[in-house]
């Protein structure tokens, strides 16, 4: 899988995510909106990096 695929295939997992985190947050349920919340910034840092091609993602087994 090249950079570029890894990038929008993290980028769309933190947008599934980021619907996961909208309705936390407006059923008040503060633990998983802050952990949904660390969830969606790994993602989209990760994928920013592996578009950029400075990260190298290790292969899942």
């Amino acid at each position: 899988m090249k950079n570029e695929e890894r990038a929008d295939r993290l980028l769309s997992e933190a947008e599934s995510i980021f619907s996961e985190l909208e309705q936390a947050l407006e059923s008040e349920n503060w633990n998983l909106t802050i952990r949904r919340a660390q969830e969606v910034v790994e993602l989209v840092l990760k994928g920013l990096l592996a578009q950029l091609a400075r990260y190298r993602l290790p292969k899942s087994s």
